[in-house]
């Protein structure tokens, strides 16, 4: 786990325009918009070698306190990264990190089910220990598509693939 102060190399843009993916932009755009207006915060990301999670870290240390942990910082299918979480005293955790390895996930769904499903609710329970919020970052691909007008959180979930197994949103939200 590493925690540092950064100084910015990267307008917004420049960062914004390096994502291929329009939702990965619009959520990025989101997090960065809300957190500019708030006060310095000790901020967890999990998922930080990651593309999101590694861009948030620049978008945000310049004006936040981040605490950037990895897949070697922190084993997100152990119940012990409840916590380790803890541990960081962060004021909000953002939680993008997943196993995506659409292949790998098919070869070992139980591993995918841990990461990304229990993974995802021991990250809830350290912040509900926190008192700190969650931004949790997930996928479409948890909805079939079958939808006639825009998916929201608490929408009845249909993945198609194994990789966006629902459980990592269903433990967000109980």
């Amino acid at each position: 786990m590493v925690a540092f102060h950064a100084a910015d190399e990267h307008d917004g843009e420049t960062i914004l325009s390096a994502f291929a993916n329009s939702k990965t932009r619009a959520t990025y755009a989101l997090i960065t918009n809300h957190l500019k207006k708030s006060n310095t915060m000790r901020i967890a990301i999990t998922g930080a070698s990651g593309q999101l999670g590694s861009v948030l870290q620049v978008a945000l240390a310049p004006q936040h306190e981040i605490i950037a942990l990895g897949h070697r910082d922190i084993e997100l299918s152990s119940p012990a990264c409840i916590e380790q979480l803890a541990s960081t005293r962060a004021e909000l955790v953002i939680h993008p990190a997943a196993m995506t390895n659409v292949d790998g996930c098919a070869r070992d769904p139980d591993q995918a089910y841990r990461i990304n499903g229990l993974g995802t609710r021991y990250v809830a329970l350290a912040c509900r220990k926190l008192a700190a919020p969650l931004v949790y970052v997930s996928t479409n691909e948890v909805f079939d598509g079958s939808g006639t007008r825009p998916y929201y959180e608490y929408d009845q979930t249909n993945p198609c693939l194994l990789y966006t197994s629902a459980a990592g949103a269903a433990f967000c939200r109980g």
